[in-house]
């Protein structure tokens, strides 16, 4: 009975040590492959945000222009109104400060262009 009970216990732990064994070599799988896609999202992760960088620098350069394009409109819009106010200055100075009606400066505008 003892030899049956050496014996069975040789069995088990002969058993539990081949699920040991098993369970070691599974574990080391999944920590190899735990590995490689922590690897992997990294670089995912460093493309998206490469990514994610030129286009801001794009869209940043985009508004640049735009605004770039709004402010030389208005500095020319800016310039038209104070040639306007000059000749309007000029004209109301030849005159003698005469009042000039809407009709006047019309012909007037028309006539200098």
């Amino acid at each position: 009975m003892s030899r049956l009970s050496v014996e069975t216990a040789k069995s088990v732990i002969n058993s539990l040590l081949s699920e040991q064994e098993r369970d070691r070599e599974y574990l080391q799988r999944m920590m190899v492959h735990s590995e490689k896609m922590t690897e992997h999202l990294v670089k995912m992760r460093d493309e998206e945000e490469s990514r994610i960088d030129a286009e801001a620098a794009e869209r940043k350069s985009a508004l640049r222009r735009m605004f770039a394009q709004l402010l030389t409109v208005e500095e020319e819009r800016r310039q038209r109104l104070e040639q306007h106010l000059a000749d309007l200055n000029g004209i109301s100075a030849q005159e003698g400060a005469a009042t000039v009606t809407g009709g006047d400066m019309r012909k007037i505008l028309t006539a200098r262009q």
